[in-house]
């Protein structure tokens, strides 16, 4: 943890400026007679030190909860007693640390990244990208004790479902992580700056930035425009006001449009332009603006599985969702035109083998070929998670069951595809050239 506290404290140093207070929320458990933490979180936020905190927070025995604020000026102390693993609230003091068999050390296991807007926006309710340190440790908590504890909570004057409901209420857990044993710590650091609104009209891009901060200095507008079949333009042109116009060239079919503030990119917009495509016009009227795909695939659960759905359908395909109420069968059949494979779908907003996945998505995809006497099946598996982020193990298994993996990065393409009237034998070579191949040895 020691070098994440190092490049945490470095990475947030320059925008030190855009915060005023550092909103503390924890829970910790006495074990021993000592304060261990089961969820901590520490966000840097623009407002003064002087708001005031919660006070419907429950007081029962072995539990302590708590919320303060202090000022910005008092991060070296926050970041150095996570370093020692010894955090003073109030008049206790709640220790960070692991057990490795013998002693508490205070080197939990963690990791710092920036994150992007809309990962914030589901992880931490934040809709800000920000610098995020993040650690965790098994919990010291017993099932037993867990109980007790829930029942008190629920049964306090002012009542709080267990322990889950005080983790993701109150300290900002998502549910996935509020309900583990294991516990949490989050020091976040937004940079309150993003766009509002932007636009592409023919060749003209709008945007409207914004910033809660004051910040005015090294904002500026990166776009990336693409024609129906190749890049055309690159764009960089500073923000000086709130509104920024840019004109392109040319009129692109799709532009990324990205905010940077001091050399980070704290947000991005894919933009699409006008199409031929019946069904992406009727789109248009029904839902608005394309983008909402490129976001959704960062949300768990059937909204995701059916804005797939939709999105093959504006290929050209046949899709039927038939994993609308069920984990036993696939998620999504894309049935062709004609004689082309038939696409055999699996969405997840995680790892592509979560929960044995691939091989779930391989066999079905056998079974469903058989059924259909001996039709061509392609295996597609649809991630939330950016290519960058998908392990070696998981590529490889995929590669073995011949399954296509369509990451977020590849979501712009389909639908540039479905812009563009792209064939369906076109989109299911380019889907099949997603499958994981060997590295090449030179």
């Amino acid at each position: 943890m020691s070098l994440g506290i190092d490049q945490f404290r470095k990475a947030v140093s320059p925008f030190s400026e855009d915060w005023q207070s550092i909103d503390i929320r924890a829970i910790a458990y006495q074990f021993q007679g000592v304060w261990f933490f089961n969820a901590f979180r520490a966000e840097f936020d623009h407002i003064p030190a002087s708001e005031p905190t919660r006070k419907d927070l429950p007081t029962i025995s072995n539990l302590l909860v708590a919320h303060e604020r202090w000022g910005i000026e008092r991060i070296d102390d926050l970041l150095g007693s996570v370093l020692k693993g010894e955090l003073a609230i109030g008049d206790n003091v709640i220790h960070i640390k692991r057990f490795d068999g013998q002693n508490l050390k205070p080197d939990i296991l963690g990791e710092v990244r920036f994150r992007q807007r809309s990962d914030c926006r589901s992880d931490f309710g934040i809709d800000f990208a920000s610098f995020v340190l993040q650690g965790y440790e098994g919990s010291h908590v017993r099932y037993e004790e867990s109980e007790i504890i829930g029942h008190q909570l629920r049964s306090a004057s002012i009542p709080w479902d267990g322990l889950t409901d005080l983790r993701k209420n109150f300290v900002g857990l998502k549910m996935d992580w509020a309900s583990r044993d294991d516990s949490f710590l989050l020091i976040i650091a937004p940079l309150y700056m993003r766009l509002r609104e932007t636009t592409l009209e023919e060749a003209r891009v709008r945007a409207i930035l914004d910033r809660i901060t004051k910040a005015d200095q090294k904002v500026s507008l990166a776009i990336i425009a693409h024609s129906a079949d190749d890049l055309i333009e690159r764009v960089t042109r500073p923000m000086q006001k709130v509104e920024a116009i840019v004109d392109l060239k040319s009129q692109p079919m799709r532009a990324l449009v990205m905010l940077t503030y001091r050399d980070f990119v704290v947000d991005r917009v894919e933009l699409f332009g006008e199409s031929m495509n019946q069904r992406i016009k009727v789109f248009h009227y029904l839902h608005g603006d394309l983008r909402d795909f490129v976001d959704e695939l960062k949300k768990d659960g059937r909204r995701l599985e059916a804005k797939v759905c939709l999105l093959f359908n504006l290929l050209g395909f046949s899709p039927a969702h038939y994993g609308y109420d069920s984990d036993e069968v696939p998620d999504i059949i894309a049935f062709p035109q004609s004689g082309e494979k038939f696409l055999v779908i699996e969405c997840t907003q995680r790892e592509p083998d979560i929960g044995n996945k691939l091989t779930k998505l391989a066999t079905r995809s056998r079974g469903i070929s058989r059924e259909l006497g001996g039709f061509t099946v392609l295996p597609v598996l649809i991630t939330g998670l950016e290519r960058s982020m998908i392990n070696r193990t998981d590529e490889e298994k995929a590669m073995k069951e011949n399954i296509a993996i369509v990451t977020y990065d590849e979501i712009p393409v389909l639908i540039q595809m479905a812009l563009n009237m792209t064939s369906q034998k076109e989109v299911i070579d380019y889907l099949s050239g997603l499958i994981p191949h060997a590295p090449i040895a030179y």
